[in-house]
């Protein structure tokens, strides 16, 4: 049975906005015990990489469980900060970082380094069909906000903050029949019944035992969608609160961790990626995996260019939804810092969004207090998307509205306010435990417990 999702709680109450901004100084807690320096310095330093895949035979073994949250205390902090899990993790969005700076991924897959021609900043014109299919799941999820209207005041007279429809919304989420569709849904899309266009016949013995593993595979969608549904549905808000914050913002991250982990298991269960790692042993496996995922699209798994489009295509398509229940149900911000904060609700879209800015040939930090530069390219760019939602919902001059915005806009380049934006993510996101306690841990996000601890 997939979980009623038992969430990260108060995901993003405390300190889901940050306040302070590395690349031009501000407000940081004095109040939270500080996470030493040289943990959050090993963790901004983190190579970019993708998820680790499981062998074959780890995962004949491996046990998925549903994710919960087994943080409690600053030592549990710090010691998971220096843990793989979190490194990993870590890794995987700043990849997707680098992925989307200016020429860093070519639409056949191939990867190169940052050019210097003038960037392209829409995601390929024609995504996979795993991109696609996340978009259609996310795009299911947007259309139950149609179907459960929010309550007017003779409905619900005390409402103050936050509309008591979004706990319905939550609750057709977590039904669990929908939430099985949904997850089938999800892991369907890794392609296990597409052998149609294969007309190598002549290959088909020595291709059986690949098959037989995928297929062996493909038998673990049940426990997989225990695991991953744990993530999804605290992707949108807390129903209890009707708040939503960046702890929220981070669970759906986490969730594409997995199912990008997920889709390398399938890939990892091919003797093509074995092969390739033979072939290749000195190899770093950013290097490896992308060739291999380019070579088994065929089954419907994530390539080396949807690391682009998942930020591009799927994390927009998760903007334009989280966006949506916001206004419908007026959330209420997860612990916000208010003008202290950097965003009310997110904060990838800038980190994300400042890279994609990166060598920019027209476009100047300083555009974003330029209505009309913003509103031309909100569509395309996120962190102009962010800028413009912030401007639509918020009334005042944008300095008073969001001063640390308005500052980070004076900063000389959007490579500085990208590095910036790293180190706050890493400080003040994952370095805060008043966040973290709150976050999910399973079988692919694994929690390192105390070895004191009883």
């Amino acid at each position: 049975m997939l979980p009623g999702a038992v969430g990260p709680g108060r995901a993003g109450r405390a300190g889901s906005s940050a306040t302070g901004h590395p690349a031009v100084g501000g407000r940081h807690d004095g109040q939270a015990k500080q996470v030493p320096f040289h943990v959050l310095k090993g963790l901004q330093s983190t190579v970019p990489s993708f998820p680790v895949a499981y062998t074959s035979e780890e995962l004949a073994r491996h046990a998925f469980r549903e994710a919960t949250p087994d943080l409690f205390t600053d030592e549990d902090l710090v010691r998971n900060l220096s843990g793989p899990s979190v490194r990993e993790f870590v890794g995987f969005v700043l990849y997707l970082n680098e992925r989307v700076l200016p020429g860093c991924g070519r639409a056949d897959g191939s990867m190169q380094g940052p050019s210097m021609q003038a960037p392209s900043m829409q995601a390929p014109s024609t995504p996979s069909r795993a991109v696609a299919g996340m978009v259609r799941l996310l795009r299911t999820v947007a259309g139950y906000v149609d179907e459960v209207p929010p309550l007017d005041r003779s409905q619900a007279p005390n409402i103050r903050f936050g509309n008591p429809a979004f706990r319905t919304w939550m609750s057709r989420i977590r039904d669990v029949q929908t939430l099985k569709g949904l997850m089938h849904a999800l892991l369907s899309l890794d392609g296990d019944d597409n052998d149609d266009d294969d007309d190598d016949d002549d290959d088909d013995d020595e291709r059986g035992g690949d098959r037989a593993r995928v297929a062996a595979v493909v038998r673990r969608k049940e426990d997989v969608a225990v695991e991953l549904a744990s993530y999804f549905v605290e992707s949108f808000g807390n129903g209890t609160r009707i708040d939503y914050g960046t702890g929220h913002e981070t669970c759906f991250v986490a969730m594409l961790f997995c199912r990008l982990l997920w889709s390398l298991l399938l890939l990892w269960s091919s003797s093509l990626s074995l092969s390739l790692l033979a072939a290749h042993p000195q190899a770093h496996a950013r290097d490896v995996y992308p060739p291999c995922l380019l070579g088994m699209s065929k089954l419907g798994l994530f390539r080396a260019r949807d690391a682009r489009d998942i930020v591009l295509v799927v994390f927009k398509e998760y903007l334009a939804t989280v966006r949506k229940v916001q206004r419908v149900y007026c959330l209420e911000p997860a612990g916000t810092r208010g003008v202290w904060g950097l965003d009310d609700y997110q904060i990838l879209p800038f980190l994300w969004g400042s890279a994609q800015l990166v060598d920019h040939p027209s476009i100047r930090p300083s555009d974003v207090n330029v209505m009309d530069v913003v509103r031309a390219n909100a569509d395309d760019l996120l962190y102009m998307s962010c800028v413009e939602f912030i401007r639509d919902i918020k009334q005042g001059p944008f300095y008073e509205t969001s001063p640390m915005l308005f500052d980070i806009s004076g900063v000389e380049s959007w490579r500085k306010i990208n590095g910036g934006m790293v180190k706050m993510y890493c400080a003040e996101l994952l370095g805060k435990r008043t966040i973290m306690q709150h976050f999910l841990w399973g079988s692919m996000l694994v929690f390192l417990p105390s070895t004191t601890r009883e």
